[in-house]
């Protein structure tokens, strides 16, 4: 069984701040303060900071955490329509520079992975170690590529009516028909958590976003990557299959694949526990090199 856990309810939002970057807002949660690179951590397509609500507070206890909305995200602004996904990465880049980090590990969950991936390309200075979250890097057929725009567009075009949102909180039946495609265990999606998670999915970047995605080639370059990388993907992802993430581990030099069970998509809401104590020691392995 997956670990259902409650998030704390609004601990963190007093943590939330804004910065100016590039001449647009970009919303993100700046906690803990322990020596060596911190930790970044960016979202997947309909995500917020908020997506890392079970993972804040264990990890902050052992490192600096920065949990940023990507722009078009959460409570950022969007970039231009036809912004790629390297653009995104910059503003990541940005927006650390701004709080004056010159080093850190990012960790990106899905599309977020293609946005750490691209980061440790342009800005490998920046960059101590990649943590990539059943995401970006592995190569897609076309039809695989079709069938998860499509859906994102679809879930976004729901979730995007408040009564929706509401009904999904309230009804288990319905928390469950909308986890089904990225978590093993659909009772993961607590009332509490779909309640805090789901009202910032709706977003004005997700088209955008999405479109990037699919116009990126980041798995054509991935075994460029220099630094430490972390690929932790949860056995049972329907979306991007734990094959396809075997195969990137084999091209990457600096690669290695660790596998969390009973996780689907998403295993830092479905296994946070073990996916807090793996970022945390490939963390601390990347600090002690």
């Amino acid at each position: 069984m997956s670990e259902v856990l409650d998030p704390p309810s609004a601990e963190w939002d007093a943590s939330a701040a804004d910065a100016i970057v590039a001449g647009r807002r970009l919303r993100y949660v700046d906690i803990g303060g322990t020596a060596g690179p911190p930790l970044v951590l960016v979202h997947g397509t309909g995500g917020s900071w908020q997506s890392w609500l079970l993972n804040l507070s264990e990890l902050s206890r052992g490192h600096r955490v920065v949990a940023v909305d990507l722009p078009g995200f959460g409570r950022s602004e969007p970039l231009a329509p036809t912004a790629g996904m390297a653009d995104y990465a910059d503003a990541v880049a940005a927006l650390l520079a701004e709080l004056g980090i010159e080093r850190a590990i990012v960790v990106g969950h899905s599309l977020g992975g293609v946005v750490v991936m691209r980061m440790a390309l342009r800005h490998p200075r920046l960059v101590a170690g990649v943590v990539n979250v059943d995401g970006g890097g592995v190569a897609l057929t076309a039809r695989r590529l079709r069938l998860v725009t499509s859906s994102l567009l679809v879930v976004n075009a729901l979730l995007s009516r408040e009564a929706v949102v509401r009904a999904i909180t309230r009804r288990r039946r319905l928390r469950r028909w909308l986890a089904r495609a990225a978590m093993y265990d659909r009772d993961v999606l607590t009332a509490e958590l779909a309640g805090q998670i789901l009202a910032t999915f709706a977003a004005p970047g997700l088209v955008a976003a999405v479109a990037a995605g699919t116009r990126d080639d980041i798995a054509d370059h991935a075994d460029d990557v220099a630094c430490p990388v972390l690929l932790l993907w949860g056995r049972h992802d329907r979306v991007i299959p734990v094959a396809l993430a075997e195969a990137l581990a084999g091209r990457m030099p600096s690669g290695r694949l660790e596998v969390i069970e009973e996780a689907g998509h998403c295993p830092m809401i479905e296994r946070p526990r073990e996916f807090n104590r793996a970022v945390d020691s490939f963390a601390r392995s990347v600090n002690d090199r």
